[in-house]
């Protein structure tokens, strides 16, 4: 059962879709969000080879770049909290100065789900490419992350897509979502791209059982072939009018299909919706 959620506060159009499908977790589940803002000064003022003699200019310019993330930071604390209270949604905020990555595993030693948008310290606004610093997330958090884009699609309440492959990070990611009890009111399905038809039959048979067992709504899918699974999986996305991805380090090379990167990065690129991923 979720309990309690992480969220990223921030301005970019896909922190924006990360708090409102934060809110809609949290009235599913009546789970409070802990929003957190944070002021990392390596990413906003980093060091920098300077002139000789403008090192106090370059203090100077890092002081205030710093002061202005501080002002903005009790503004997302601020507003979050307004519109917490608006909306009935039990809450807390924090305002973290440190690394990013280190404060988001700090606030998830309470916390059963983080909740963030894939531009998350992303130096070019909108870039399609993850964030270095969600990729990092993605990999040494211990806690599951929902990712949410800028150009979210979908409807709320349409379905919910599994990309399983049997793998260890499949499963657990499986195993993870259904301990959270998300989206039990959603119809599911469980897809597996294979170049065998009988694995594929059997993969996603497997997956489909373990969640009905944990009172999902759950059928199975398969597509034989070597297609890229991103793309099979995004079609099936846009079939379903699904609302959630979920994913482990989808690919049948497990972890060290994770660690390259290569479908669930994909995925993150180039999926609307949301994605619960872990690894």
């Amino acid at each position: 059962m979720l309990s309690g959620i992480v969220l990223i506060l921030g301005k970019s159009p896909s922190a924006t879709a990360a708090r409102r499908y934060a809110f809609a977790l949290a009235r599913e589940g009546k789970a409070p969000i802990a929003g957190l803002a944070i002021v990392d000064p390596q990413m906003i003022a980093p060091a920098e080879p300077t002139p000789l003699g403008g090192d106090a200019f370059k203090v100077h310019k890092d002081e205030v770049a710093l002061e202005k993330a501080r002002a903005d930071a009790a503004d997302f604390e601020r507003l979050f909290g307004e519109e917490c209270q608006g909306a009935g949604v039990p809450c807390e905020t924090a305002t973290v100065e440190g690394r990013t990555l280190q404060a988001v595993i700090d606030a998830c030693a309470m916390q059963d789900l983080v909740v963030v948008g894939k531009d998350i310290a992303h130096e070019a606004a909108q870039s399609p490419s993850p964030s270095p610093v969600l990729l990092r997330l993605l990999r040494d958090n211990p806690r599951p992350v929902i990712v949410c884009s800028h150009d979210e699609q979908g409807s709320a309440d349409g379905a919910t897509l599994v990309a399983y492959d049997a793998s260890l990070p499949a499963m657990r990611s499986l195993q993870l979502f259904a301990l959270l009890g998300l989206r039990k009111r959603a119809a599911l399905t469980v897809l597996t791209v294979h170049e065998r038809q009988s694995d594929a039959v059997a993969i996603s048979r497997q997956g489909a059982a373990y969640l009905r067992k944990h009172g999902y709504n759950a059928s199975a899918h398969h597509v034989e072939g070597d297609t890229a699974a991103d793309e099979v999986l995004a079609n099936e996305a846009r079939r379903l009018k699904a609302a959630l991805i979920v994913a482990g380090a989808y690919g049948r090379q497990g972890l060290r299909e994770w660690l390259l990167g290569s479908t669930t990065k994909k995925l993150i690129e180039a999926s609307p919706l949301p994605l619960f991923v872990h690894h």
